[in-house]
């Protein structure tokens, strides 16, 4: 289960790395923040499953 403090290095982690996209090989710009982990998106993707990702998915974290 996520904490507080999880949630705190995921987003300080995912501005500095270079995360692939889980559904294809573009740079992730999207991170989808779930109870058991997250799942990383390219914009393409997230925006084609931006409703079933927030309604599902703790919080996104965008990438600057």
């Amino acid at each position: 289960m996520m904490t507080l403090a999880s949630l705190s290095i995921l987003n300080s982690t995912f501005a500095s790395e270079i995360a692939q996209c889980d559904a294809c090989p573009a740079r992730s710009r999207h991170r989808v923040l779930f109870t058991v982990g997250y799942l990383d998106f390219c914009s393409h993707h997230y925006k084609k499953f931006e409703v079933a990702l927030t309604s599902q998915g703790l919080g996104v974290i965008n990438r600057e």
